[in-house]
């Protein structure tokens, strides 16, 4: 199985998982963060999310 991606806008009322540990219950994951973006990234950066998406799904 691939690594796990975790998507977080930079601009989200959601903390940071890393910041906040919460990345660690995850055994495989990594954190993508998007600029520009918001709660919703799949909104406010969608080529970029559906890239992270489409690679995630290719693995």
């Amino acid at each position: 199985m691939g690594q796990i991606k975790l998507m977080r806008g930079e601009e989200s009322w959601a903390s940071d998982p890393e910041a906040d540990g919460r990345i660690q219950h995850f055994q495989n994951a990594r954190l993508v963060n998007f600029e520009g973006a918001g709660h919703w990234v799949h909104h406010d950066q969608l080529e970029a999310f559906m890239a992270e998406v489409e690679g995630f799904l290719a693995e």
